[in-house]
């Protein structure tokens, strides 16, 4: 299954709005991030499923950009949670579905960005990392 074509933000949202959340099974020992076209076609997952079809629709969208997705870890792992993080106009910007979809920011750096995440989460930071959408390579891991 393609990915939606989109021509602007709020496209984008548009199409994040539309993926009902779905939390990882509790019985599950490990998370996985899955493929982006499988979320849209599904129309369901959780905060690193839309994170990723955001990743891919943002990428579409801006192809200079290369956005990528950060995890915070937080003491209550259950409160833990991935945003697409993307670059535009020389600041970042956070896309979630934790906000309707519409992008949040702008941010001066990652940090910051990690910084609001655990905030909303009322729950410490134990670490946050950035990684690649296409590859989950790690780019970044602070501690």
């Amino acid at each position: 299954m393609k990915l939606p074509g989109v021509g602007s933000v709020e496209d984008v949202s548009r199409c994040l709005r539309a993926v009902q959340y779905k939390p990882d099974d509790y019985r599950s020992m490990w998370d996985a991030i899955e493929d982006p076209r499988q979320v849209w076609k599904r129309k369901a997952g959780d905060c690193d499923g839309s994170s990723v079809l955001a990743a891919a629709l943002t990428k579409a969208l801006f192809p200079g950009t290369r956005p990528v997705l950060l995890t915070v870890v937080s003491r209550n792992f259950a409160r833990s949670h991935t945003v697409c993080v993307y670059e535009k106009e020389g600041h970042l910007w956070e896309i979630s579905n934790w906000h309707r979809a519409a992008p949040k920011g702008p941010y001066r750096n990652k940090e910051e960005i990690a910084t609001s995440v655990a905030w909303r989460t009322r729950a410490p930071i134990v670490c946050w990392d950035v990684v690649d959408p296409e590859t989950l390579e790690q780019l970044e891991f602070h501690s």
